[in-house]
């Protein structure tokens, strides 16, 4: 077997899951970051949706990531 995917049977395949989701959330983190960085009228299309939305969106999802660790 590979060396890419002995770590997986090492870990096993479900902390390989929650490894997994742990980082997608992360990444949706980062991309609701770039949202909201974007509402400063870098990109017009961004610019239309409203801070509310945005903030709940980051605030959410930061909250699932610390609640799964």
């Amino acid at each position: 077997m590979s060396d890419e995917y002995s770590n997986v049977l090492n870990r096993g395949y479900l902390q390989e899951f929650k490894t997994s989701v742990r980082n997608g959330v992360k990444t949706v983190i980062l991309l609701s970051l770039v949202l909201i960085l974007g509402k400063c009228r870098f990109l017009s299309d961004i610019s239309s949706m409203s801070y509310y939305f945005l903030f709940n969106l980051f605030w959410v999802v930061a909250a699932l990531t610390f609640l799964e660790e």
